[in-house]
């Protein structure tokens, strides 16, 4: 019996340290998600001297993945990774860090993924009207390969224009997280994210929803059914 619960207790240890590596951002280059950039450290502390601060969309260096990724900011976790950035060597928080790059301020759907494409980053494109029942419906989505909640969250955040005091609201959770825009205007019936996880505590879908009179936009990311890609970020705008 005692070697039995011995055995669970070590499959469980490692499960879990497998769990760790696979949170690990590999080596590669990334970049910034955070809007108002990120802070570079001469050590892996948030008392660290500060030695550099790369803004939103400029590429680091990741050069050593964060061992330990206790830490959350803003409900997304990671910890501090090795980087090189402007010809300097330090530490920064990896939570915020995309395999991507990100939009930048205004851009279209089409704009960005036409800067994807140039980047050699494979990326499927979809955009469809729909027009039904007095209702007409835009529906914009790209689809991603390699990345996490998280980066895609960052990504569908900026490009989309999910609300600003909206953040992502953990990769754990039970049912159905919904957190309302505390700006939400006067006559909004809705403006909400909403995060989704499964019986295992994992995300299913992360959909931020915005509805009043004379139409609304909905914001979906999602696991993506097309071959060789495992995202995929949508947004469907209606006009009644």
């Amino acid at each position: 019996m005692h070697t039995r619960i011995y055995l669970l207790w070590v499959l469980a240890t490692m499960l879990g340290f497998v769990g760790l590596l696979k949170a690990q951002k590999p080596i590669g280059n990334y970049y910034v998600g955070a809007p108002s950039g990120l802070i570079l450290r001469a050590t892996p502390s948030t008392s660290g001297e500060r030695i550099g601060m790369p803004q939103y969309a400029d590429k680091v260096e990741l050069i050593k993945p964060a061992s330990d990724q206790s830490m959350t900011v803003d409900g997304i976790s990671g910890g501090f990774a090795q980087v090189k950035f402007d010809g300097k060597t330090g530490y920064i928080f990896d939570g915020f860090l995309v395999r991507y790059i990100m939009p930048v301020k205004g851009e279209q759907v089409e704009q960005y993924v036409g800067r994807l494409w140039t980047s050699e980053a494979d990326v499927l494109h979809e955009e469809h009207r729909k027009d039904y029942g007095g209702y007409a419906t835009m529906e914009y989505a790209v689809h991603f390969k390699e990345m996490t909640w998280s980066e895609a969250f960052l990504i569908a955040k900026s490009l989309f224009g999910i609300p600003v005091p909206l953040q992502y609201q953990g990769d754990k959770g039970i049912d159905t997280k919904v957190t309302k825009n505390p700006n939400a205007s006067e006559g909004a019936w809705s403006d909400e994210l909403q995060t989704e996880y499964d019986n295992a505590g994992r995300i299913k879908a992360i959909v931020y929803v915005h509805r009043g009179e004379g139409g609304g936009t909905s914001i979906q990311i999602e696991k993506s059914t097309e071959d060789g890609y495992s995202y995929k970020l949508k947004e469907v705008d209606i006009a009644d």
